[in-house]
């Protein structure tokens, strides 16, 4: 009876050890899972605040641009204006 017992407790055991490591594998899973998440939170973070960096880049370039578009036509007009120093001053 012993025996029979004791081979009958055998899977019992068995099946318990395995739920423990299945339990085991189930939380190491769950710690790889919150570290993945907290990578993609970063990553997440990191995109939003280049394409924050990069729509500053766009507006930055856009002054740029009409700052020497104003700076090209100043030239221009100051060109024209020593010319006709330069013109006058020629003809004396």
């Amino acid at each position: 009876n012993f025996e029979g017992a004791a081979k009958g407790i055998a899977p019992t055991a068995n099946a318990i050890e395995s739920t423990q490591k299945y339990s085991d594998e189930l939380a190491e899973a769950a710690t790889q899972m919150e570290s993945l998440n907290s990578l993609y939170k970063v990553q997440l973070e990191s995109a939003s605040r280049q394409a924050s960096i990069n729509e500053e880049v766009v507006q930055n370039a856009g002054a740029l641009k009409d700052q020497m578009e104003s700076l090209a036509s100043n030239l221009s007009s100051l060109n024209g204006v020593y010319g006709g120093m330069l013109t006058a001053m020629n003809r004396n």
